[in-house]
C-alpha cells in the first residue's frame, strides 16, 4: 500500500540564555540553524548540543529543553512527516459519496 507524505516544519527563535520547553508526542527531527542548540530530554542522562545543520530525532512522549549554546541566537528547526495512508484517503472519500447519494435520495423523495 502507498503512503503519500507531507512535511511539516516548525520554526522557533532561540535568544542567548533562552530556554524553551517541548513536548513531543509524534515522531520529529530536530535541526539547529544559525549557531549551536542544547537539547536535554525528560528521563534520559545524556545532553545533546547540535552544531548548525545536524539532526536529532526525538522520541515521542517525551518532554524536550531547548537553549542557545553560547552568545548567538540560534533557530531550532522541527520536522514531522504526516502519513495520510491510500486506504484511509479511500474511506473518507467514499463515506462522502455515501453521504451524498442519501442526502440526494431523500430531496428526490420528498
Amino acid at each position: 500500500m502507498q503512503n503519500n507524505l507531507t512535511k511539516v516544519q516548525y520554526f522557533y527563535g532561540i535568544r542567548p540564555g533562552e530556554v524553551i520547553s517541548l513536548d513531543l508526542r509524534h515522531e520529529h527531527t530536530l535541526v539547529a540553524r544559525g549557531a549551536a542548540v542544547w537539547v536535554t530530554r525528560a528521563g534520559d542522562p545524556h545532553d545533546y548540543w547540535l552544531m548548525p545543520g545536524q539532526h536529532l530525532a526525538v522520541e515521542p512522549g517525551r518532554r524536550y529543553w531547548v537553549s542557545s549554546d553560547g552568545e548567538a541566537e540560534a533557530e531550532l528547526q522541527r520536522e514531522v512527516a504526516h502519513r495520510f495512508p491510500l486506504a484511509r484517503v479511500l474511506r473518507r472519500w467514499l463515506a462522502g459519496r455515501r453521504a451524498s447519494r442519501e442526502a440526494n435520495a431523500c430531496a428526490a423523495a420528498a
